[in-house]
């Protein structure tokens, strides 16, 4: 059974940092799955757990998300406030959700300095959003410890796998 954390903003809650929602409309596919029993989902909105909504935008500057959990990086507001402290911790909110639902696979939403499975914006460059390889933050503790990080660019592969999966 593939129990799936889902980022809050991709099924339509107002959690991003401006107080709006990153509706993923192909999320309805993984919803199909969960009611012909394939799949569960939860959602959690990593950054909602540490700051309030909305909140400032903030980036990662000089790394990744696994730079900063290993204190090489710096997460910094678009004003020049340094909140690393409060991203990891934030982070860490969102393992301990993931542990007690049991989560085996996360969807996260591209881009975010919390979330992004395969590319985040370089902090270091802003205001010109130019993106860079590399996880968020939760993205980064999540597949430290072993649970699968899939772009919700990616959600029609990930969909394909659990319907071949319930094949076998």
């Amino acid at each position: 059974m593939y129990n799936i954390f889902v980022s809050s903003c991709l099924l339509g809650l107002d959690c991003n940092y401006k107080a709006e929602n990153n509706y993923f409309d192909p999320i309805k596919t993984l919803i199909t799955l969960e009611s012909k029993g394939l799949c569960s989902i939860s959602n959690f909105c990593p950054e909602q757990s540490e700051f309030p909504t909305p909140r400032e935008p903030m980036n990662i500057h000089f790394g990744d998300g696994f730079d900063v959990l290993e204190g090489g990086s710096q997460v910094i507001t678009h004003s020049g406030v340094e909140v690393s402290t409060a991203l990891i911790k934030a982070a860490q909110n969102t393992l301990s959700f993931c542990k007690q639902n049991k989560v085996t696979h996360a969807v996260l939403m591209e881009g975010s300095p919390s979330c992004g499975a395969q590319w985040v914006y370089k902090g270091e460059c802003w205001p010109k959003r130019v993106k860079k390889e590399g996880m968020g933050v939760a993205a980064a503790l999540l597949k430290k410890h072993n649970i699968s990080v899939v772009s919700h660019l990616n959600l029609a592969v990930f969909v394909k796998e659990i319907a071949e999966q319930s094949k076998i």
